[in-house]
């Protein structure tokens, strides 16, 4: 396969995410916004509804990929991002967040405040947890690592600031706005800017991937900044 061919691949395979996103967030604006398609399976925010299965999916993918980068380029520093988005995929799959958040505001008797609920100090809780184990980890991989991994690490955390940005930030405005139409806008800004933006670095993974099977040598040895 050419370059060309690889770059027609890459750009059809982009095109392809950002189509199924703006599909569901289309749907998700009739089913908030209209009468039609009103049940809740529309309704990107919903953690059983149809989007849901393919945001798991493209996190899925992007750690896999991750795998295929430490085999091709003989580093494991690179199944440190796959730890990263598995746990990201495997948190969207069964509601970690949420059902030990749920757990933890009880159990330590976390109260509402500041217009949050207790629960979302529970799921604050879990966040702190889960960046006091996966940080050292990657801050670790990005010391051991070559350019061509921390150039693409550093391009990777601000994908992951982003994400935070959409799945935290906006997340407490959503919760803390009460005017009913003003609240589904946030929440489909927070919900779909979660789904583009893993769209976005499934893209800037493959398109990895692709450029050492078109330059291997060059991958590793001079990385564009």
């Amino acid at each position: 396969m050419t370059r060309d061919q690889r770059q027609r691949a890459w750009t059809t395979f982009l095109v392809l995410l950002l189509a199924t996103d703006l599909l569901f967030i289309g749907l998700h604006s009739l089913h908030v916004f209209s009468r039609f398609l009103p049940d809740m399976y529309f309704n990107i925010a919903y953690d059983r509804g149809a989007a849901e299965p393919f945001q798991v999916a493209k996190e899925y993918w992007i750690a896999l990929l991750m795998i295929w980068l430490a085999w091709s380029r003989f580093s494991v520093s690179y199944l440190s991002w796959a730890v990263v988005f598995g746990y990201i995929a495997f948190d969207d799959l069964i509601m970690v967040h949420e059902k030990l958040g749920e757990r933890i505001a009880h159990e330590r008797g976390f109260t509402a405040m500041f217009g949050l609920r207790d629960i979302d100090f529970g799921e604050m809780t879990v966040y702190a947890l889960a960046a006091a184990v996966l940080l050292p980890l990657l801050a670790l991989a990005y010391a051991r690592g070559n350019a061509a991994f921390r150039r693409m690490s550093r391009h990777l955390v601000g994908f992951l600031v982003l994400f935070a940005f959409f799945g935290g930030v906006v997340d407490m405005v959503h919760i803390l706005i009460t005017h009913p139409t003003v609240n589904e806008i946030v929440g489909m800004v927070e919900d779909g800017g979660e789904m583009l933006t893993i769209t976005a670095t499934a893209g800037y993974v493959l398109r990895e991937v692709l450029l050492v099977k078109v330059e291997p040598a060059a991958a590793d040895v001079q990385p564009q900044p």
